[in-house]
């Protein structure tokens, strides 16, 4: 059975955060069974009755994840069907993500629309998670389990034999802390003009301008959603999307203009032991 998924990547603001989840929860339609949330990179709670008093408790707190398990469907068990992941130190994002076997809870809600139309919108994207991963992983055992030869190697910054993505489409790349894909449905806010511009992405065919409650935002179709992204037309479009964009390029100069310091990075290291020795 295929998995699908949808994320939405914010710039990060507390206020934003608090409302955005607010709107989550309105969004949920039914009454998840666990949640876990994480604080400060390690097990605050784990595998807890759901409480949306507690979470919302929680997000005024430095904490880096939450989890919300089962259940539009049982099919997976136990699983994470939505999370929320918070980098308020590094690169200040917020994202939401949710996997279910389908997705269509999310397109048209109102409550989905507003989460779209926040001034703190980056981007979006409607994917096979199934397909996503297989396109994005680049464990050598992964792929040999799954009797899958065609594939390419190449060796990491550590110098370890790994497969080689970089043609595969499909795929997403991280930057920043921000994702990168050629999804079949992507949807772009003005926190993504200053990465590609907004009349750079009109240009590709397909392109939508969105205006909502004085939002503007792009939206690209590449493809159905629940069509397979493995069909030679489907990756022919995502591979467009990555040429037309220059897309690796893009990722790069995202990173370097975004990543800090080692100096900064050991600042803030020892600004969060400290934090914990309070805590204690």
């Amino acid at each position: 059975m295929r998995k699908f998924g949808a994320r939405l990547f914010y710039r990060y603001d507390a206020d934003a955060l608090f409302k955005a989840m607010s709107d989550v929860f309105d969004l949920l339609g039914f009454e998840p069974r666990f949640m876990d949330i994480y604080y400060e990179g390690y097990f605050d709670l784990s595998n807890v009755r759901f409480d949306r008093v507690k979470i919302e408790t929680h997000l005024k707190e430095p904490l880096t994840s939450i989890l919300i398990k089962n259940e539009l469907d049982n099919a997976f068990g136990n699983l994470a069907w939505f999370r929320l992941s918070v980098d308020d130190t590094y690169h200040h994002k917020f994202s939401f993500e949710w996997s279910n076997i389908g997705v269509d809870f999310l397109a048209g809600h109102d409550y989905f629309k507003k989460l779209v139309s926040s001034e703190y919108f980056i981007c979006g994207y409607y994917y096979d998670g199934d397909d996503l991963f297989f396109q994005t992983n680049k464990t050598i055992r992964y792929h040999k389990h799954l009797q899958d030869s065609a594939f390419k190697t190449t060796k990491n910054q550590f110098g370890d034999l790994v497969i080689d993505t970089s043609e595969n489409w499909g795929r997403s790349e991280t930057g920043a802390g921000l994702v990168f894909m050629a999804a079949p449905l992507m949807c772009y806010g003005s926190g993504f003009f200053e990465i590609i511009s907004k009349e750079k992405l009109l240009q590709f065919e397909g392109a939508i301008l969105l205006r909502d409650e004085g939002h503007e935002m792009v939206s690209i179709k590449l493809f159905e959603l629940y069509e397979l992204p493995s069909k030679k037309e489907n990756r022919e479009k995502q591979e467009m999307f990555w040429s037309f964009f220059d897309l690796r390029k893009i990722i790069d100069q995202y990173n370097r203009k975004n990543t800090i310091s080692e100096e900064a990075w050991l600042i803030i290291q020892l600004q969060n032991r400290n934090k914990k020795k309070k805590k204690k």
